[in-house]
């Protein structure tokens, strides 16, 4: 029976007396498939909105039933739990509007628990964090979200799957985390019709915005002071150009997983533009000169590569210019020492960041101390990405902003650079070893010239543009932007 006839306030609240909700919200809370998989944008409101969702199936139930909500983290469940409870509020008070005598349709200081919250009706919504065997065992509704984020996906849904067998229903949903991760898996299965009783939805910021997203962001906006946008293409460009690359602000925003597989991180057309003969480049120290220095330290396998540009900046675009490489291959480490202290005092840099990782932690120590322009650097899983991916997006950059030289070494180097979105959806690059050739030390080398570069604050006045061409394989049904696609 329906709990003491509140399903007609509760649409009430739907048609939008007090809120309007999206369509394609109306779609995930009217959809009660058997399994239901939703690939979404960020930030579109579906906690919110599963919230409405369990409590009208718990106020139109005709016997008790579960509700299992499933979070990555207690932090996260306990958000969940608060967007119920107001929800309950907002009905509390809908139903008490301008009457004498008012009755609450659940007793919050009396049925909500610690994770739990108990109604009328015999239903109750236990909240819980990531943990498989917390739903083991159990039978009810089963909502999983941010799926692709859960530690083991895959176990969560198997363990999941059984706890619906007796008449109830299983609704995961998330933004993805690239091709890697089981929640792309799970969806492109049921896409593809490999499991019974299954339904997919994709709903995309592009989607919501046509159906009036930004009416609801521009209200609140307005609400505490912040920047209205004119139009949805306003929004959805500024959205765009804050990401640091398409690949993402497509994934987190369009339902096009980032491609797991790599990609070069720099293409041959893009090093033509910036490779010039040596002799045009190369010269000598000259005193008075702004001059910064890359390190890459190696021993037997790896290459050491000392790499010098000049800062010939104008006050309208930044430029660098290679004035020296200087290549050591299986040199004793005492003796490479006194030669980068004998480069570095010919060369009086601004400054010189030094690879001091690993076998280069003493001489990038040693260097440090001795001169006080150079910086021991550690290429560590946070610094080593952006390092590379500054130097990359500099080098993209048009007009062309940096020279380097025409040589084999230089552009098989350049060339060997990887670049892929990792399982926890962030840009990472990779280097393959090669006996003869190194591990794309000259590179290192230059992309060690540029942070120190950089750290002089020499780029305050540009904008460091990351807008990559990324060469890889499209996705079958690729959702690229399109500014047509907006209702006007």
């Amino acid at each position: 029976m329906l709990v003491d006839n509140i399903a007609p306030d509760l649409e009430k609240i739907r048609d939008g007396q007090l809120f309007r909700l999206l369509p394609c919200q109306l779609r995930y809370i009217w959809d009660d498939s058997q399994i239901l998989g939703v690939e979404k944008g960020r930030q579109l409101g579906f906690t919110w909105i599963s919230a409405y969702k369990i409590l009208r199936r718990i106020f139109t139930a005709n016997v008790a039933q579960d509700h299992y909500w499933i979070s990555r983290d207690e932090f996260t469940a306990k958000l969940f739990l608060q967007d119920v409870i107001t929800w309950i509020n907002y009905l509390n008070t809908f139903r008490n509007h301008k009457k004498e005598f008012t009755t609450d349709v659940v007793d919050l200081g009396k049925e909500v628990q610690a994770l739990r919250i108990n109604f009328p009706n015999g239903c109750s919504i236990f909240v819980m964090s990531s943990s498989p065997n917390a739903i083991a065992g159990k039978r009810g509704h089963i909502y999983i979200d941010e799926a692709a984020l859960h530690k083991d996906f895959r176990q969560l849904y198997d363990i999941a799957k059984p706890a619906i067998r007796w008449g109830y229903t299983l609704t995961f949903f998330s933004t993805h985390r690239s091709k890697q991760n089981y929640f792309f898996k799970l969806i492109k299965r049921i896409k593809d019709g490999e499991i019974p009783n299954a339904k997919s939805m994709t709903i995309t910021l592009e989607d919501a915005l046509n159906e009036g997203y930004l009416n609801t962001l521009n209200a609140k906006n307005m609400l505490i002071g912040r920047r209205i946008y004119k139009d949805n293409l306003e929004f959805f460009e500024e959205e765009k150009a804050q990401s640091s690359s398409e690949e993402i602000f497509l994934q987190e925003n369009m339902c096009v997983p980032a491609d797991a597989d790599s990609s070069q991180a720099v293409t041959e057309e893009e090093l033509d533009k910036i490779m010039c003969p040596p002799f045009e480049i190369y010269s000598p120290p000259v005193s008075g000169k702004k001059y910064y220095v890359g390190i890459d330290i190696g021993r037997n396998r790896d290459l050491s590569v000392f790499w010098v540009c000049e800062d010939v900046s104008t006050a309208a675009a930044p430029m660098l210019e290679t004035r020296f490489i200087e290549v050591m291959n299986k040199v004793e480490f005492a003796k490479q020492e006194r030669r980068f202290a004998e480069l570095l005092l010919q060369w009086r840099p601004q400054k010189c960041f030094i690879d001091g990782t690993n076998i280069g932690a003493q001489i990038g120590e040693t260097l440090a101390k001795r001169f006080p322009f150079c910086v021991d650097a550690k290429f560590t899983a946070t610094t080593r990405p952006r390092y590379i991916s500054d130097f990359v997006s500099f080098i993209k950059r048009e007009p062309s902003c940096m020279k380097i030289p025409e040589t084999n070494e230089v552009w098989e180097d350049f060339l060997s650079v990887q670049r892929f979105i990792n399982k926890h959806g962030k840009e990472d690059f990779f280097i393959p070893s090669h006996k003869e050739r190194g591990h794309g030390d000259r590179f290192i080398g230059a992309v060690l010239c540029l942070q120190a570069f950089l750290s002089k604050g020499t780029l305050a006045r540009y904008t460091l543009e990351k807008d990559y061409t990324v060469q890889k394989a499209k996705p079958e049904k690729p959702r690229r932007f399109n500014k047509n696609r907006f209702k006007h």
